[in-house]
């Protein structure tokens, strides 16, 4: 009884990582493309500066 305790311990653990570390992926990727978004604009804004 207590090996299948530990051992859905360990899976609810894995798969609770697996979930957070996809929502770190996806933030990243939202992160991400906002900088890129926000880097384009930067730059046509210099060019009226110049």
């Amino acid at each position: 009884m207590m090996i299948r305790i530990h051992r859905e311990n360990v899976l609810r653990r894995y798969f609770a990582r697996q979930a957070r570390l996809k929502l770190h992926a996806r933030d990243l990727e939202r992160i991400n493309a906002a900088a890129a978004r926000l880097n384009a604009e930067s730059e046509d804004v210099l060019e009226y500066q110049v």
